[in-house]
């Protein structure tokens, strides 16, 4: 489902830069990063994420500290 070849991912991107993606995709998306992180990101936080740096960046904040 997330496999593109040759797709540059850089930290300005939105999903409008993503060819295909949907609501769908957003949230298995959200739902992996939660499930292997160990984090747990809200729909309502996501949904407020501007592009990939937000994302990016809403992850290491919700890291546990080492």
């Amino acid at each position: 489902m997330f496999r593109k070849k040759n797709f540059q991912f850089d930290m300005g991107m939105t999903a409008a830069d993503i060819p295909g993606w949907d609501s769908l995709r957003h949230t298995i998306l959200i739902m992996e990063i939660n499930r292997v992180a160990g984090i747990d990101l809200s729909p309502e936080e996501t949904a407020e994420l501007k592009n990939l740096g937000a994302l990016y960046d809403a992850i290491v904040t919700a890291l546990p500290a080492a």
